[in-house]
Parts: C-alpha cells; sequence; structure tokens
C-alpha cells in the first residue's frame, strides 16, 4: 500500500482509528504549543539516586538486532510476519535474560531470575514451581474503539510470543498458567491470532470479552490505597491479583501528558480507572506527589514484576502514532529494532526516557497528520522516576502506602541519566557509583 493511500485510510472515516474532534484538537494543540519542549536532567548525568535492584544491582540490558524488524513504512503494516524476524527477537529476549542474569542458557537464567525474586521479595529462596500461575501485562492502547486492527504503535505480538517461548520451553511454564493481558483494551485479530495460533492454551484477557478466545476482565475491588484522592482505579484485575508472577511488557514511546510512557502507566490497563492531571510532567515539574508511584510499588502490579521489558522493537515518538525510524546512534535512519530488559523497574524507564528523549528532543521531522505533527513534551519527564527512587523519603513528602497499611514503600529502584547519547555509560559503566550499568548487545 502506498504511503499516499495509507493515510487516506488511517483518516478516511474509520472510527476505530479517529482519536481527536475538534475540541479535543484544539486542546491538544495548546498543550503542546511550547517552543521548547526539551528535557533537561535537573541533577544532570550519572548521579544516581535510589537503591538498584537485580542480581546484579541496576543492570539494564540493551539487545540491539537492525535485521529483526524491517517495515518499508508504505508497504501493510509494521506487524506483520514478513517484517519482524521471529527467530531473531527470540534470540534478543534470550540474550536479555542470560545477561540479566548472568548464566549461559535460559534454563539456569529463569532459575536465577525466580530465585533472585522469590527471596528479594522475601517469599523463599528458590525458583518456579510449577502450579504458579504468570501474568504478562502488554500495551494495547491504541486498540481502544473496537475490535478492528489499527495501524497504530502496540504491544509486538512477536516479543510476546518470544517471551512465551522461553518461558513455556525453558523455564518449564505450563500455558494454562500464563495470562497475556490489558484490562481496559481490545486484542484485536492480528495480536490475538498471532500468540492465540501459537500457544492455544495461554489465556488472553482483554477489556470486552468480545471475540472467541477472548477472556473479559474481572475485577478484584479496594486494593490501591492513594496518598492524594485521583482519579485511578483501586480495583486491579483478577487476573494480575491471581498470578504469582507478572511480566510486564510496555512500549517505548512519548505521551503528551506524562512526556513518556513506560512500565508504570503501563499498570493503567491494570487498575479500572486512570488519573492524568498528576501526571503531567510539564506543568507538575518535580518534587510533586505522583499516583503512578503507588501504581509501581503495588504488590500485585510493579512490585509482582517478575521482569522488566521495555519493546523498542519500533517505538514511537507519540503514544497514539504510526511508528517512524529513529535517526539517533547507533539506528541511523532505521528502526531502533531494539530490547531493555532488567529486574530493576525504575533503571529501565531510566535507560528508556535517555533513549526517547534523546531521540525525539532534537527532530523536527514529525510527519504532519499523525497527532497534528506535534512533537511531545517531555520537560520533567523523569519526575516520576525521582519519587520511585527515593519512595520511602521523596522529595514531596508523599507517604506512598498503597496496601492500606501505612507502611511506607522502599526504594522501587535506582535512578540515573546516561552521561551522553553518544557512549550511553552509566555510573557503573565508568567505575564510579551504585547506579546504573547499561550491558550493550548488537548483533
Amino acid at each position: 500500500m502506498k504511503r499516499k493511500a495509507f493515510f487516506q485510510l488511517l483518516f478516511g472515516g474509520i472510527s476505530s482509528m479517529f482519536l481527536f474532534n475538534k475540541s479535543s484538537l484544539a486542546s491538544v494543540q495548546e498543550i503542546l504549543a511550547p517552543d521548547n519542549l526539551s528535557f533537561i536532567s535537573p541533577e544532570g548525568a550519572n548521579q544516581p539516586m535510589g537503591t538498584p535492584r537485580g542480581i546484579v544491582p541496576g543492570r539494564v540490558v540493551w539487545a540491539h538486532d537492525p535485521k529483526a524488524c524491517t517495515w518499508d513504512e508504505n508497504t501493510g503494516f509494521w506487524w506483520e510476519d514478513r517484517w519482524n524476524d521471529q527467530s531473531r527477537i527470540n534470540k534478543m529476549f534470550s540474550e536479555t535474560i542470560r545477561n540479566v542474569s548472568v548464566e549461559k542458557n535460559d534454563k539456569k537464567a529463569w532459575n536465577a531470575i525466580f530465585s533472585w525474586f522469590n527471596q528479594d521479595r522475601g517469599r523463599r529462596n528458590s525458583g518456579y514451581r510449577k502450579v504458579e500461575k504468570i501474568a504478562l501485562k502488554v500495551n494495547m492502547n491504541n486498540d481502544r474503539r473496537s475490535y478492528d486492527d489499527t495501524a497504530w504503535i502496540n504491544s509486538s505480538p512477536h516479543l510476546v510470543n518470544a517471551i512465551l517461548v522461553s518461558l513455556i520451553n525453558e523455564a518449564g511454564v505450563s500455558p494454562e498458567n500464563i495470562s497475556v493481558f490489558d484490562s481496559s483494551r481490545y486484542f484485536t485479530p492480528h495480536f490475538f491470532d498471532h500468540i492465540h495460533s501459537a500457544f492455544p492454551e495461554v489465556k488472553m484477557v482483554d477489556g470486552y470479552g468480545g471475540l472467541p478466545g477472548r477472556n473479559k476482565t474481572e475485577w478484584t475491588a479496594a486494593q490501591v490505597t492513594y496518598a492524594v484522592p485521583n482519579k485511578c482505579g483501586t480495583s486491579v484485575a483478577s487476573c494480575a491479583v491471581e498470578a504469582d508472577y507478572l511480566i510486564n511488557v510496555y512500549i517505548a514511546k512519548g505521551h503528551p501528558f506524562s512526556g513518556v510512557t513506560l512500565s508504570a502507566k503501563n499498570h493503567y490497563g491494570t487498575i479500572d480507572g486512570r488519573e492524568h492531571a498528576m501526571i503531567k510532567g510539564f506543568n507538575n515539574g518535580y518534587d510533586k506527589y505522583n499516583p503512578l508511584v503507588e501504581v509501581m510499588g503495588h504488590k500485585d502490579m510493579g512490585e509482582k514484576a517478575l521482569l522488566n521489558v521495555c519493546d523498542m522493537l519500533y517505538g514511537c515518538y507519540h503514544s497514539d502514532s504510526i511508528p517512524i525510524k529513529w535517526n539517533m546512534s547507533p539506528y541511523s535512519g532505521n528502526w531502533p529494532s531494539s530490547l531493555l530488559v532488567s529486574l530493576d523497574p525504575v533503571a529501565n524507564d531510566s535507560v528508556a526516557t535517555d533513549f526517547l528523549t534523546a531521540e525525539f528532543d532534537p527532530r523536527n521531522d514529525i510527519p504532519k497528520g499523525i497527532n497534528t505533527g506535534y512533537k511531545v513534551d517531555m520537560r520533567a519527564c523523569d519526575a516520576v522516576l525521582h519519587e520511585a527512587a527515593l519512595a520511602d523519603n521523596p522529595a514531596s513528602g508523599s507517604v506512598y502506602a498503597p496496601h492500606g497499611d501505612g507502611i511506607r514503600l522502599k526504594s522501587l529502584g535506582v535512578h540515573e541519566h546516561w552521561n551522553n547519547a553518544n557512549e550511553k555509560k552509566y555510573s557503573r559503566n565508568l567505575g564510579k557509583g551504585k547506579g546504573i550499568e547499561l550491558v550493550c548487545l548488537k548483533s
């Protein structure tokens, strides 16, 4: 399909893909109008804060294979099999968990990850047990109008399958003990079919249950306590509550309110309500209460995350858009075709934030016609990471105690920015400090 015809289709009356009326378009233009939307870190480079987590504390693994994702931008859609090499994506994911765990094969890697998690959470000093359940939280935010496939960015079905292949074949998890879910969105055919055809026993849970094979979300009420009243839901998807472990699979992309949308905001599809006013980094600035911290630290959401997987196969400059190729090194006008994986959610988000701000702050070629062509305002987009890293004693003075027992969260991980976008080095890479270590795997 030619690109002109593609955009005519995209904006030609397909209700599931039309997101803005005139009044909402005007409000978005007003929000994104400032001349300088660039991110500037208040603490500067290589100034870690918080407590690193992981088998190797603070380790984030970056896998990059430029041959894994090859969409030509004009023919068909980014999510089709012909543009995504499943074997290469499988290999990328396998290499990330081996390097996160410092093990030589997937079986040993999973055992080390499960054992570390159970010990870290005060459960036991052992690995996975056959009866335990795992939930994969994916991000299908742009399938929020109907069961029609859309062209916009969502979780890659190929990455989800790579995780399932490893969990089932190497970790020994029975497929019937796995749920893939997004409780506020639709599982459209391209996503559902790709996963269900390979793993028919894996439960697929979406917000509606309106087509065969989809289970409609059930909710467990009164699970979350917020320090400040807001519009975030207090009920949590029952498949997450019932799971023993969760794998948070989120996309590296910008967002018109929070600047970036990563691990915490992915759980807006795990709770039954969503707050946006309090997460506007460019309005609120630093040292302010943020309900995403309670989501990151909740026992059935962020704290249940066995693994944090940032899908940067295509990535995106905006939460609601068609992917565009990346310019920064080493991508040079190609797809990022990358994964970021860590046991430390704050560290993983910090690295993803560095990639997103380095890529999209300098750009002035955002295509017109896709979400008005305006850049995303990324100022103060890491404010939530400051609060999360110091959740036990945040600068805002907020008492983050999401379980209703008055017990404050501990540090949720380590936050830090790299030295520069060319070298991409964090304090542990530089041999100083106790912050992030970025391990680079390139094919």
